[in-house]
């Protein structure tokens, strides 16, 4: 079963966002560790979910919000989204 992975990767100029806190480095490393796993899963950089001071937000089409995700959590998140589609 395929799942995809939506990154907000919206940038704003006035306040904090989901890019100036790293979102492009998070959707690489997500991409890149399912790329080593050969795992169904894709991601798409999208705009915006409005949750800009929670961010870097990631969530799971039909499913589960992740908010303040970092680098070191990419593996931990990935996992998650193992275990929810098995």
């Amino acid at each position: 079963m395929s799942r995809q992975l939506l990154v907000c990767t919206h940038q704003r100029l006035s306040k904090a966002s989901c890019h100036s806190r790293g979102s492009v480095a998070i959707a690489e490393a997500l991409e890149k560790e399912i790329h080593r796993q050969n795992l169904s899963i894709s991601v798409e950089r999208i705009t915006c979910f409005g949750h800009c001071e929670e961010g870097v937000n990631v969530r799971l089409v039909g499913g589960k919000f992740w908010h303040h995700v970092t680098p070191p959590d990419v593996s931990a998140l990935l996992e998650q989204v193992i275990s929810m589609t098995d």
